[in-house]
């Protein structure tokens, strides 16, 4: 085998890891996204519940916010 031969399998090679290692990088980032919107969801929920207790406490209702 060439010197050449090897640098270009040595490249391949390099290439192929760095491609393994990026699939756990996209995986990392997609978790985190994930989490991201979880906790997204939940603070909407949270504000949303607010929202419907204080009109409750003071007896409005839709009809009374158009």
């Amino acid at each position: 085998m060439g010197d050449q031969r090897f640098r270009e399998l040595m490249s391949e090679m390099g290439a192929a890891f760095a491609q393994a290692d990026d699939g756990d990088e996209k995986r990392r980032q997609a978790r985190e996204r994930e989490s991201q919107r979880e906790q997204w969801l939940a603070q909407r929920e949270a504000v949303i519940v607010e929202i419907v207790t204080t009109m409750r406490q003071h007896g409005l209702s839709i009809e009374d916010l158009t």
